[in-house]
């Protein structure tokens, strides 16, 4: 659970992460354009606007040797491809390249665009005509900057090209920063993550091996005590019922007539009777003998002493094997379900059965009483040994349901896994 868990929160953090860093890859070389125009705009302010006199754009060689001198001093970078100042009709007032100097061209659509709107341009470089200068190609950017004053008066536009897998590299560079602390992060958080599951896991493996530690000391608790009723009612109240009853078949010859010897061994049969079964009673409240006996033969036994206007009928499977673990519960079960019908439901047949199945062995008590609602019913006095039984299957690892309705019967089926 712990490593699903880890494997879809990675899966969720790298698609995540992924996405992030290709957003802000593309968003950081939209910055490195626009920061590119600010250079370019800079420039222009700085030196380009004061520096295009008269004597440069009429072609004086001192000038274009000036003016050539500062742009390597000042603004040729090594990112830099390109320089072209523009006349808007495709002169070239300057370029590195002095070759070009002089030569009209195609002026570029980002000059044009320029000289249009007065503000900084940036493009990718094109082809064909726009690559006359001889630098200007698909793998560089080129931003344009009108010159909004100059000495001359005459409309112009300063061009810079820049090597694109440069402004890429810089972009890069930080994304990989970036991703390399977001994968950090990830990573701490990824085993915040683990050890925090784990130790849930180990937490609830604890409370669980608690419960079941509980449940166990819990049915050990109430052993002893049944134990100790049972002790009690066989040295003392078993004893003594089975002492009247040997005092009831002794002779008393001559002092009593034959119908009164009659009522009273009639009577010591009736003890003996009520002895038997109150011997029987004690017993089933010893659940180490549950363990212990044969199940189903103590469920023939409870049949046996019930009243004999009810039709009982017992089926066992073979193969049903009841761990020794589970037998008190199922004893515990049987005995409740059986005193409910013995004492609630007026039924006139009841039927239990045992039988293994694919989840475990089933134990059914089934009869034809006059049931009630599981719903309304079950805190009454006759129920509650039910709701109880109910609770303690659950905690022991078994499953208990009641289905009944009123004149229908009812039917107890307890679950116990292998």
């Amino acid at each position: 659970m712990v490593l699903l868990v880890l494997l879809a929160s990675l899966l969720v953090i790298v698609s995540i992460g992924g996405l992030h860093v290709w957003v802000m890859q593309s968003k950081l070389r939209e910055h490195e354009l626009q920061r590119a125009e600010a250079d370019v705009k800079h420039q222009v302010e700085l030196y380009i606007e004061h520096g295009a006199d008269a004597a440069l754009l009429a072609g004086d060689p001192d000038s274009i040797a000036a003016f050539d001198a500062r742009m390597y001093e000042d603004f040729v970078r090594p990112n830099t491809v390109g320089l072209a100042l523009w006349r808007p009709d495709g002169t070239v007032v300057y370029a590195l390249d002095t070759s070009n100097i002089g030569k009209v061209f195609p002026l570029p659509e980002g000059a044009r665009a320029a000289l249009a709107t007065g503000d900084e341009q940036s493009q990718i470089g094109g082809g064909g005509a726009e690559a006359a200068p001889g630098w200007r190609s698909d793998s560089a950017i080129e931003v344009f900057a009108p010159l909004r004053s100059n000495r001359t008066g005459i409309p112009l536009v300063w061009e810079v090209g820049l090597r694109r897998e440069e402004l890429s590299k810089q972009a890069d560079r930080l994304v990989v920063s970036v991703a390399l602390l977001l994968g950090l992060g990830a990573g701490v958080l990824l085993l915040a993550q683990g050890l925090l599951s784990f130790a849930l896991v180990r937490r609830n493996d604890r409370e669980r091996e608690y419960r079941r530690w509980l449940t166990q000391r819990v049915s050990e608790m109430a052993a002893v005590e049944r134990r100790q009723i049972a002790a009690d009612l066989h040295d003392g109240v078993v004893q003594e019922l089975a002492g009247i009853a040997l005092d009831l078949e002794a002779p008393l010859p001559g002092l009593e007539s034959a119908i009164e010897k009659s009522e009273r061994k009639a009577f010591a049969l009736r003890v003996r009777d009520a002895v038997a079964t109150l011997r029987g009673q004690t017993a089933e409240l010893y659940p180490t003998a549950a363990a212990l006996i044969d199940v189903p033969t103590a469920l023939q036994s409870m049949l046996d002493r019930m009243p004999r206007g009810i039709e009982k009928h017992l089926e066992v499977d073979p193969g049903a094997d009841i761990e020794p673990g589970y037998r008190w519960l199922v004893f515990r079960v049987a005995q409740e379900a059986l005193r409910n019908v013995t004492q609630h439901s007026k039924a006139a047949q009841v039927n239990v059965a045992l039988r293994r199945t694919e989840v475990g062995t089933v134990l059914t008590v089934t009869d034809n009483g006059r049931g009630f609602s599981p719903e309304t019913d079950a805190v009454e006095p006759g129920h509650m040994g039910l709701s109880l039984m109910s609770d303690t299957a659950t905690a022991a690892g078994a499953h208990l349901t009641i289905r009944s309705a009123k004149g229908e019967g009812t039917t107890i089926r307890l679950e116990v896994p292998e």
